[in-house]
């Protein structure tokens, strides 16, 4: 957590003293204030794995929480924590809960607000085996790109796709063994 609080510091205050006060993360809200606003997300999510331990994992399903500070329309900071499940043929499936800090950069159009995440992250995996249970917390990195569309004066769906890569350094991977997951989700972020 401090390393996230560390790596969050530098973007808030550079955003707070080069960007101009704006509104909140949601199109045509906050259209008289000064400041920025704190939002929440909630989803649903899919990943694809493209390189994975061992033998191929299957499509992953899980879920999105996610809160942050939106600075204006263009800039804003938040933690993400996603979950996902990911099966491959017995007597293996794994576990992933991933913490990750993202830097999101917006293009403030009209009805839809494009936007590019950046942020390194947590990723706690576990091996779910009858035969070698194993877990392991390891360095990720991500990218993803994805969309905002209002859907009220203070919610908007999302839609994201991000591209993460897990450096593992423990068991039960060999050492500098990577993996790669591309999860896809979708689901609405409030203004708080």
């Amino acid at each position: 957590m401090v390393a996230l609080a560390v790596w969050l510091a530098p973007w808030a205050s550079f955003a707070q003293i080069v960007l101009p006060a704006g509104g909140g993360l949601v199109k045509g809200l906050g259209q008289g204030d000064t400041g920025g606003s704190f939002y929440a997300g909630l989803a649903a999510s899919v990943a694809a794995p493209l390189v994975s331990q061992g033998t191929l994992y299957q499509w992953g399903a899980g879920g999105d929480l996610s809160g942050g500070y939106a600075f204006d329309n263009n800039v804003a900071v938040q933690l993400q924590l996603d979950n996902l499940y990911f099966s491959r043929p017995q007597p293996y499936s794994a576990y992933s809960l991933l913490t990750l800090a993202e830097l999101r950069l917006s293009l403030d159009l009209d009805d839809f607000q494009p936007y590019l995440l950046l942020g390194p992250g947590l990723n706690f995996h576990f091996m779910l085996s009858d035969v070698t249970p194993a877990t392991a917390v390891n360095f990720v990195t991500v990218m993803g790109l994805g969309g905002l569309v209002p859907v009220s004066d203070d919610a908007s769906f999302y839609v994201e796709g991000k591209y993460i890569v897990t450096y593992y350094h423990l068991t039960p991977a060999p050492p500098g063994e990577v993996t790669q997951d591309i999860p896809m989700e979708a689901g609405m972020l409030l203004d708080l």
